[in-house]
């Protein structure tokens, strides 16, 4: 192995040590560029974080609709869905009838 190849394999090593993750992966016996390939491929993806709006969610009964509460989430689907487990909505045709409409 050349010098240079050690210097620079040292220097990851060193600069990546400082996370557990790391140590845990290089003990499984992955060389050090290996490692840091997928430590930086994770950080990567987590950093891409959707942005979370304001929903007020209601269940259409009749004239007005029924207000349930307000939910914090990226679209209607994923309000609905939360809305549905934060509010203990067990029937399935409450559940059917709930709309979601972004706030302001």
């Amino acid at each position: 192995m050349s010098r240079k190849w050690d210097t620079a394999q040292s220097t990851l090593a060193c600069a990546c040590r400082k996370s557990s993750r790391t140590s845990t992966l290089l003990r499984t016996g992955l060389g050090i560029w290996e490692v840091h390939t997928y430590i930086y491929a994770m950080t990567a993806h987590s950093t891409r974080s959707k942005k979370l709006y304001r929903w007020r969610i209601a269940r259409i009964r009749g004239t007005p609709a029924e207000i349930i509460g307000h939910i914090e989430a990226p679209d209607a689907d994923t309000a609905i869905k939360e809305a549905v487990r934060k509010y203990r909505i067990t029937d399935p045709e409450k559940q059917k009838r709930l709309i979601a409409q972004r706030m302001e």
